[in-house]
């Protein structure tokens, strides 16, 4: 319901070669044409026209300060939240005694979640209204109700108190903003009810309609949200706001999981249809652009937002633009303008709190992408810095460490992750990578006499137990287990540290009734010589007659088996014939 607006404004008419009687009688008749077609063109959502409609009111009547609180609020809908304190401020100046430019400061302060500035200048406003006007009272509740962190409590006595002005019932935007209170609630019969009110009173305020299924598309009830919107074009086919609506309402089913080509494509449709009715306000071709991103269609973003080159670079709006374009152009390939639309985000970015952590995501793919690794793991690390969950850039810097072999990049790299924790399956991943990475290392390192610290392969067996905590059917760390312990064997006094974990995977495999691969079953021939070989060392020749046993089943001509079995069995005749 953000784009609930009671207001007013003003137009202009030139007018040539008349005179004064005739201008003054012209003048005042325009003045209040001009405040009906400036507040339909705000809630047609028609930005540009109601902003050259203000702008030339202004001109008209510099010192009229409800001028520049309309013309503020173009700019808060538009995402120009700076130009809208300029005129706010500027209202203010020119006429002090107006209420309605400390309320749109208010606004202003109630997204910055600044919420003490923000009463101190709703407290103005009410000060300067007159005893029986209720516009601040009113306005100021819209405001509670439409910030960034809703606050009912703080909404409703303003409301109550513009109900208690309006002693007729006659305004229906109050019962409207009621509706609002209780719709935004998930009160729907006591919102429904207060709608109904408004309707009674003006059948032509469109916004009820809207309202209406705004609450109904809010809790999930397309259905409803349908009928309501077929309800108003019914009124009038060309009501813009009611095809956005239409939009958010296919891309909320595709959000969630309703992927279907007609969801998509009907999101689409109805968002060109409304920039057709609405002027194409460059704040509203970049929503465009953003619902293009959320359904996945990164080659229209580029040709969308190419056309923005009048919206200012270092804007937020501007930076906005830069983002989507770096964004598509990655998911398009274009890795190297990709790099140059990031590099221009960071650059033009004055507060860098306003860089997110998929802005740094992006970079780092994009670097990665173009074999800049190590800059790469920077970027993917601030993004980790400002949240946790990203971690799908460096997870892909793991894996190409991982796949060129630089064994030290990867582990320091999965150690980072590790710290991350996360879901059991992404802890069993990763575990698995650091304790692998680590265990070829040593080998590496082995096979060059370079005499590496066994305690490598004691981290890596560390990162196996850790990943069979978080994921107990991952029976590959067993095997893995076995293979690092074996490597600290002392080959004269072997102490059959790995035997348990081989066995471990042997009984894994076996329980889980999988039809085996071939790797697999290497695996498993591995594991069971190995568990044979200790045992046959210590003189139990049953362990290993039966892992041999095991053995020649998954592959009968085993040299290891078949030489292993045919010692136990000679010297089991030996012993017989002594």
């Amino acid at each position: 319901m953000r784009h609930l607006q009671g207001a007013f404004g003003y137009t202009m008419i030139i007018i040539k070669y008349m005179s004064i009687f005739g201008l003054l009688t012209l003048s005042l008749g325009v003045a209040a044409q001009g405040l009906d077609n400036a507040q339909q063109a705000i809630s047609a959502e028609q930005y540009q026209s109601a902003k050259a409609i203000l702008k030339a009111k202004i001109r008209l009547q510099p010192k009229a300060g409800e001028n520049y609180y309309h013309l503020g609020k173009v700019y808060i809908l538009t995402g120009h939240p700076d130009s809208a304190k300029t005129v706010f401020t500027q209202g203010i100046r020119f006429d002090a005694k107006q209420p309605l430019n400390y309320v749109g400061i208010g606004k202003l302060n109630l997204q910055t979640e600044n919420t003490l500035a923000a009463k101190v200048n709703f407290d103005k406003a009410v000060s300067l209204s007159g005893r029986r006007k209720y516009e601040a009272q009113l306005t100021i509740g819209n405001a509670y109700l439409q910030a960034t962190k809703p606050d009912f409590s703080a909404a409703l006595p303003f409301l109550q108190q513009a109900d208690a002005l309006d002693k007729s019932d006659k305004d229906a935007r109050i019962f409207l903003a009621l509706g609002d209170y209780h719709g935004l609630q998930g009160q729907t019969a006591k919102a429904l009810e207060q709608y109904r009110k408004a309707a009674q009173i003006d059948s032509t305020l469109m916004q009820v309609g809207l309202h209406v299924a705004e609450m109904h598309l809010k809790a999930g009830q397309y259905v409803e949200a349908e009928a309501a919107l077929q309800d108003l074009l019914k009124k009038d086919a060309n009501y813009a706001p009611a095809y956005r609506l239409h939009s958010e309402m296919y891309q909320q089913q595709y959000l969630s999981g309703n992927k279907q080509t007609d969801i998509a494509s009907g999101a689409i449709a109805s968002y060109r249809r409304y920039l057709e009715l609405t002027g194409a306000d460059p704040a509203l071709k970049l929503n465009f652009a953003q619902l293009l991103y959320t359904l996945g269609d990164f080659s229209t973003i580029e040709t969308e937002l190419a056309s923005l080159t009048t919206v200012d670079p270092a804007s937020t709006n501007g930076l906005m633009i830069t983002r989507l374009r770096g964004y598509a152009a990655y998911e398009n390939g274009n890795y190297p303008a990709a790099l140059q639309h990031m590099n221009s985000l960071l650059e033009r970015t004055a507060d860098k709190t306003k860089i997110t952590a998929d802005d740094y995501t992006y970079l780092s793919l994009i670097q990665q992408k173009l074999k800049l690794t190590d800059v790469a793991l920077e970027s993917s690390t601030k993004a980790i810095k400002l949240d946790s969950s990203k971690t799908s850039a460096i997870e892909a810097i793991g894996k190409d460490y991982y796949n060129a072999r630089n064994w030290a990049q990867a582990i320091s790299t999965y150690e980072l992750l590790r710290s991350l924790g996360g879901k059991p399956a992404d802890i069993g991943e990763v575990g698995m990578y650091h304790g692998t990475a680590l265990f070829f290392r040593y080998v590496e390192a082995f096979n060059k006499q370079e005499n590496p610290p066994g305690n490598w392969l004691l981290q890596a067996n560390a990162s196996f137990n850790q990943v069979l905590q978080a994921v107990p059917s991952r029976f590959e760390a067993y095997l893995w287990s076995g293979r690092a312990l074996s490597l600290l064997e002392d080959r004269l006094f072997p102490k059959g540290a790995m035997v348990k974990p081989y066995q471990a995977y042997i009984e894994g495999v076996e329980r889980s009734g999988q039809a085996q691969s071939a790797a697999t079953k290497r695996n498993l021939v591995e594991a069971g010589n190995a568990i044979a070989t200790f045992a046959v060392s210590k003189g139990d020749r049953d362990m290993a007659r039966t892992y041999w046993g095991k053995v020649l089943q998954l592959e009968p001509q085993d040299v290891t088996a078949v030489s292993g079995m045919k010692a136990l069995n000679g010297g089991s005749r030996s012993s017989r014939n002594r």
